[in-house]
């Protein structure tokens, strides 16, 4: 069962997109889209926080609305983690933001007895879920195996043909440039992959038998890189914090990961979850941000 608004692919050979508004090729599934109920926002304190984002003065904050755009991530909380505020702060003035999921997130989780195909199916419902609490106006699921992500063709053509349907303004997508052994390795090639992609679709010879299901090259005018060694480029977030915590607390699955907000707000997470639930003005202010590394892209790959 599908929620509405969002969109699931089922490899069934055959990976390109049709041209037609609204439907994919055979292998796509997709309902209306029900407007998520707004949330009451809190904030954090100065300082460094480990929620995706960090917080202090703000500096080379933009504001520009009515945009497209792409949020390509590895797993189902990683668009959440690491940008989730400025996917809230983007709905919610007037941005249309769609999520590409790479993978079906079957490892993640410290459970040996867990089941595989059980947990995936757990972490699809638990984005779609944290989606409709961002604003984000669909999910496509691409399933590729968790941990055995690989930079080939397919995948490629597969980001190809969503970027020439979509036509985002914006592509927003892991940072690669970390050394190897720092970054999970399914981060890195989506981030590789995704920006590898934003190049072919914007170059008609690539994909040549895109044209012939009405999608045409299309040139993405910018990337944000989150997750960044070198961030050069700021969203204010400081309004938008209690929803992406409330997005966050939607993976229940990744609870252990999220233990991380003990040191981050100096609670734990369960007081973070019963402040919230219970008393959203009790939570620390602050002004925060969210930080990723901006390039901007031309004909042939990003401007240098």
């Amino acid at each position: 069962m599908l929620v509405p608004g969002y969109v699931e692919l089922r490899d069934r050979g055959a990976s390109s997109l049709s041209g037609g508004k609204g439907r994919a090729h055979a292998t796509w599934e997709e309902e209306e889209f029900c407007s998520p109920s707004r949330s009451g926002c809190v904030r954090e304190p100065r300082g460094q926080s480990r929620l995706g984002c960090e917080t202090g003065s703000l500096e080379g904050v933009r504001r520009v609305s009515g945009r497209t755009i792409v949020v390509v991530q590895a797993h189902q909380d990683d668009g959440d983690f690491y940008c989730g505020g400025s996917v809230a702060r983007w709905c919610r003035q007037g941005d249309r933001v769609i999520y590409v999921i790479v993978t079906d997130g079957s490892k993640g989780t410290m459970d040996p007895q867990q089941d595989p195909a059980a947990l995936a199916e757990i972490r699809r419902e638990e984005q779609k879920r944290a989606a409709e609490v961002l604003g984000v106006k669909e999910c496509l699921f691409l399933g590729y195996p968790d941990g055995d992500l690989v930079p080939d063709l397919a995948l490629r053509e597969k980001l190809v043909a969503i970027y020439r349907r979509y036509r985002p303004d914006l592509l927003v997508t892991h940072d690669p440039s970390w050394k190897s052994y720092l970054l999970h390795p399914d981060h890195r090639i989506t981030g590789e992959m995704a920006m590898y992609a934003a190049m072919a679709a914007g170059m008609p010879l690539f994909h040549r038998e895109h044209l012939q299901q009405g999608l045409e090259a299309h040139q993405i005018a910018e990337a944000l890189l989150f997750h960044s060694p070198d961030p050069d480029y700021t969203e204010d977030i400081s309004d938008y914090v209690g929803i992406k915590v409330k997005a966050l607390m939607c993976h229940r699955s990744q609870f252990y990961l999220l233990g991380q907000a003990e040191s981050a707000l100096g609670i734990s997470f369960d007081q973070l979850q019963f402040l919230y639930q219970r008393k959203p003005e009790s939570l620390p202010m602050g002004v925060v941000r969210e930080r990723f590394k901006r390039v901007v892209m031309t004909a042939g790959g990003p401007a240098l």
